[in-house]
């Protein structure tokens, strides 16, 4: 799927945040917020799952950060290095990438992607990847999320005509009641 739209994500996205609607409305008030945030540090080593095109970690490259991204979409990784020629490149699942990762990172990104997985793996995931932070590192997510079930189902039915149900948009009352708790 993502390989048949690489050519047209970006449009898709500029469309969906210009109407205001499901499920980009406020993509770039995200993505300028994860840069603000990772911008605080001179140097960082940036792990970006699900780089897609390399929107999100194009102008951190372009700063001088080091990045390597994670996607299922050879075609998106293929837009991606472009934009970032000497970043590291792993086509693969989120679960069978950790095997191939071999660094510390100091920040790790989940821009619109996380969703992909159910809530079990997201935890899990989570988890795991933990360990490839550094002391200082930081998770980062930026997705459609709310704080509980209740206003994830309001956001639901709202969209409805055109909501993915294989999609699992993070919902922090979910994440606070799994083992996730113990690193808050």
């Amino acid at each position: 799927m993502f390989d048949n739209w690489a050519s047209n994500y970006n449009k898709s996205v500029i469309k969906s945040e210009q109407e205001e609607t499901y499920p980009f409305a406020g993509y770039s008030n995200i993505k300028y917020q994860i840069i603000d945030i990772v911008a605080k540090r001179s140097f960082a080593h940036i792990l970006d799952m699900g780089v897609g095109t390399g929107e999100i970690t194009s102008p951190l490259y372009n700063l001088g950060y080091r990045v390597t991204g994670v996607d299922l979409s050879e075609k998106m990784i293929d837009i991606a290095k472009k934009k970032l020629p000497n970043a590291i490149f792993i086509c693969d699942t989120f679960q069978n990438s950790l095997t191939k990762l071999n660094a510390q990172y100091d920040f790790i990104i989940f821009n619109y992607s996380i969703h992909h997985l159910d809530y079990q793996s997201q935890i899990d995931l989570l988890l795991i990847i933990h360990e490839n932070l550094s002391s200082q590192g930081m998770i980062i997510i930026g997705d459609v999320s709310t704080e509980n079930t209740l206003d994830m189902n309001k956001l639901h039915e709202k969209y409805d005509s055109i909501w993915d149900e294989e999609e699992y948009y993070p919902i922090l009352d979910i994440y606070q009641k799994s083992d996730l708790k113990n690193y808050y």
